[in-house]
């Protein structure tokens, strides 16, 4: 199967996705497919009027196309869909503000996946359920080129699994939050002793 991935790149597509609203439309786009913005609006439990500008901005940047329309009343609406099954934004080549717009939508997207943890712990918080509770992971290592292309490629394949089964409906809906960044040894947080020379 054969997928498409959209890289947000520019200030502009970046700038784009930053926004909680957004960030949500995306999000039930992915869980649901195709909608109309009625329906988006619906599923959002929001009016369609406050939807339709942010529903622009995505397709300026080439988020969201229209894939067809459907009768609403006495008029069509349009058909929307992810122009692309992944979506990824590359902070490193969205200089200045796009960077901080990118900071900004990644902070919003962990904030979500700490309450999606916290909803799934409490649905079952005696674990009762263990293989069915969240997998959290946090791994620091070294990466010379060739790890940091490995380590994509595997982030690649896992994501393909997510783009291959969205459309299983017998399958309980899960989601995959991931965060690849290099980090700066003299920084915040970081471990300030001296590497050992042996």
């Amino acid at each position: 199967m054969t997928t498409k991935r959209l890289s947000l790149t520019t200030r502009d597509e970046v700038e784009a996705v930053a926004s909680p609203v957004r960030m949500e439309i995306i999000r039930h786009l992915q869980s649901h497919g195709r909608c109309t913005v009625g329906e988006l609006a619906s599923l959002m439990r929001r009016s369609a009027d406050s939807l339709y500008y942010h529903v622009r901005r995505l397709a300026e940047a080439g988020v969201l196309e229209r894939v067809g329309s459907r009768p609403a009343g006495r008029r069509e609406e349009a058909v929307l869909a992810l122009s692309a099954d992944g979506l990824t934004f590359a902070v490193e080549e969205a200089a200045g503000a796009g960077a901080e717009a990118a900071i900004r939508t990644t902070r919003d997207i962990l904030r979500e996946a700490e309450h999606n943890l916290r909803r799934a712990v409490e649905r079952d918080p005696a674990g009762a359920h263990a293989k069915d509770m969240p997998v959290v992971a946090r791994l620091r290592s070294r990466l010379d080129e060739a790890g940091r292309a490995e380590v994509r490629a595997h982030l690649d394949a896992i994501s393909e699994i997510f783009i291959a089964r969205k459309g299983d409906a017998a399958g309980t809906l899960h989601e995959l939050t991931m965060l690849l960044v290099p980090l700066d040894e003299a920084g915040p947080g970081a471990d300030r002793r001296a590497r050992p020379t042996c």
